[in-house]
């Protein structure tokens, strides 16, 4: 019986603690998320991995360092569409895939830039799908890219975001590839 007049007694002034709260002071969102900023930029930094690589070994898996400058205009919610630009900091030599043809060149890549115009659907608060299409400018030659990807993020505060995208990049007649980085992102 002590026991139970002692939980009741503490649930009782749970209550009476909990009605002192001061409603006034909740002006921040419940979730950060929901509020709709129409501007986004972010840098990152990242991964890109070619499978088709070409070394002194032979034809393997590269992994080459890259970063992205992105800008997105969210026209709700949900849709944003923006430039995403992933820049590759090294020089690599890549075996191009003719899909219409048998033949396998090697080409150097040096440092390609490729922006995209991206389309991106928010279907959680914190998952999004994203894709587009551009083009990989390098001096030997310029690419048409399409490009697919996955984006987690989260609020840090109120116009902070942190992002891992996952991207895959189609080089059409060309190389494959797929990048991952560490996205931060200003929105206004």
């Amino acid at each position: 019986m002590k026991y139970l007049l002692i939980i009741l007694f503490s649930i009782l002034l749970s209550f009476v603690g909990m009605a002192q709260h001061d409603h006034d002071h909740d002006t921040q969102p419940e979730n950060l998320q929901h509020h709709v900023y129409h501007n986004k930029l972010g840098v990152g930094l990242g991964h890109t991995h070619v499978s088709r690589g070409s070394t002194a070994e032979g034809i393997k898996w590269l992994t080459v360092p890259s970063f992205a400058i992105v800008y997105d205009y969210h026209f709700n919610r949900r849709w944003s569409l923006g430039i995403h630009v992933d820049i590759i900091i090294e020089t690599f030599e890549v075996e191009e895939n003719l899909r219409n043809s048998n033949e396998k060149e090697i080409v150097e890549r040096e440092r390609p830039i490729a922006p995209a115009l991206m389309a991106t659907y928010k279907f959680t608060d914190h998952s999004s799908v994203v894709f587009g299409g551009g083009f990989e400018y390098a001096p030997q030659k310029t690419l048409s890219i399409f490009r697919v990807g996955y984006e987690f993020s989260t609020h840090v505060n109120e116009k902070w975001e942190v992002a891992i995208p996952l991207t895959y990049d189609i080089r059409l007649n060309a190389y494959d590839s797929w990048t991952i980085s560490l996205l931060i992102s200003r929105m206004w």
